[in-house]
């Protein structure tokens, strides 16, 4: 019983080290392709956030914004309206940005007439993370 223990540590141990060794493998691979080209074009005028869905070609932009929980009529948007216009691939995107007032949470998006991607960063409002300490005398 003792052996049949040690053959199926053994097994189990052995297991985990080729998946661990495959893992860094794959991992490793992304580090040896060449960095993608993205030559920038400049900044042009594009629509705010809240405008998004007012004409058909940024439909895609409104479908992002409702599939990451965000309203676009909300008024504590901020955005200067200028996006920047890159070129990718022998294509053109235009990325975005704009952030809410209060708690400063922002969304990054890139998008071309079809296609729109998006990052979005949570930030914890300052209320939240403020945390308040009283004075307390040290027990004797």
């Amino acid at each position: 019983m003792k052996i049949a223990k040690v053959f199926i540590g053994s097994l189990v141990l052995l297991q985990s080290v080729s998946l661990y060794a495959e893992s860094s493998k794959q991992c490793l691979k992304y580090w040896n392709e060449p960095a993608v080209e993205i030559k920038v074009l400049g900044e042009v005028e594009c629509e705010h956030v809240w405008e998004f869905g007012q004409n058909s070609a940024s439909q895609n932009r409104l479908k992002l914004l409702d599939q990451l929980n965000l309203k676009r009529k909300n008024n504590q948007w901020m955005s200067t309206g200028i996006c920047s216009k890159v070129l990718y691939n022998h294509k053109e995107y235009y990325i975005y940005n704009a952030n809410y007032k209060e708690d400063k949470d922002d969304v990054w998006i890139a998008y071309d007439n079809k296609n729109a991607f998006a990052y979005l960063r949570k930030i914890v409002a300052p209320g939240f993370v403020a945390q308040r300490f009283e004075m307390q005398s040290a027990p004797n």
